[in-house]
């Protein structure tokens, strides 16, 4: 009898709680904030660099909070002119990338017209180096030689030519998790893996890392553990990618990367908040039972996340 007490207090205390957080946190307020302020962020003891944050956002369609750093609050600041591109609503030149607004409509440049940025040019075009100066080229086709994404027709990106996004399957080599169809590479290959038996999701107290294995060449590797939006005191492993909510979020992002053909290339990502709040599942486990108002900051214009799912599509390209 006095074992099995001995054996409960001890699996007890190795499910308690680090005693000091590890992870920042946001959580919706429950206090009433100044009028200003949209981002409450208070250190927790002996931290620097760890705070709790609390959001409480501001309706007004002009306004946006900007991101804050840890101990630093975030007023709700005038939302900067948000530029747009060819064949987008305008209402004068200082509101498109190419200057030009006809007829409440962008007029990008057009082919062999010098440009510094892609979303300068018209669509159908990308802005690249021609001889020693930067013009507004055609895209290529598919499966033709290319150095950069925007080259090619919206849907695919590169790999040395323009291939579909999420299409590679596991073992072909690619820098770009974008162009798998697991949504994952490592060591340059397009993988699929799973967890090592007895990992659990959530990390223990003195563990750093999480073990995977590699399904396509059975070799074991290790991913950091990481922090949720909405706990401060434990860690996560990340999804494999037999994970069904990874599948799930792979899907989304591949719905959006494939919904966007004949688009302009810099709108190659635009997405629903909704395809941009199913595609979240891939930075697992950040959004970790996050509350709703930390999910529509991040996924929405509020934190002047216009360009949220590019953002996320250029993070999670190349993320380890």
């Amino acid at each position: 009898m006095r074992s099995l007490v001995i054996v409960s207090i001890l699996i007890c205390l190795a499910l308690v709680k680090s005693a000091d957080p590890v992870c920042s946190v946001y959580r919706c307020s429950n206090d009433t904030l100044t009028e200003q302020t949209c981002i409450y962020s208070k250190l927790y003891t002996g931290s620097n660099v760890l705070a709790d944050n609390q959001i409480k956002l501001d309706p007004k369609p002009e306004l946006y909070c900007p991101f804050n750093t840890a101990g630093n609050n975030s007023t709700s600041t005038q939302r900067p002119v948000v530029k747009v591109v060819h064949g987008e609503k305008c209402v004068n030149g200082t509101t498109c990338y190419s200057g030009n607004c006809t007829d409440s409509k962008c007029v990008g440049f057009g082919e062999n017209a010098a440009c510094q940025i892609s979303a300068e040019c018209t669509t159908g075009l990308w802005c690249g180096l021609d001889g020693t100066a930067l013009k507004c080229l055609k895209q290529v086709e598919a499966g033709k030689d290319c150095t950069n994404d925007y080259q090619c027709p919206n849907g695919y990106g590169c790999n040395k030519v323009c291939t579909e996004y999420y299409s590679l399957l596991a073992t072909n080599e690619t820098t770009s998790n974008l162009l798998c169809a697991s949504g994952y590479t490592l060591s340059g290959k397009c993988v699929e893996s799973k967890m090592v038996d007895g990992q659990t999701e959530q990390c223990k107290s003195d563990q750093t890392e999480c073990k995977y294995v590699n399904v396509n060449t059975n070799d074991t590797f290790a991913l950091p553990c990481r922090c949720s939006l909405n706990d401060a005191y434990n860690r996560y492993c990340p999804y494999s990618t037999d994970n069904a909510n990874w599948k799930k979020g792979v899907s989304a992002m591949k719905s959006v990367a494939q919904g966007n053909k004949g688009k302009h290339t810099a709108l190659r990502f635009t997405s629903t908040q909704s395809e941009r709040k199913d595609a979240l599942a891939v930075e697992f486990p950040k959004f970790r039972e996050a509350d709703k108002c930390v999910v529509d900051y991040f996924t929405s214009v509020q934190s002047n996340a216009v360009s949220y799912m590019s953002l996320l599509f250029m993070l999670i390209a190349f993320m380890i």
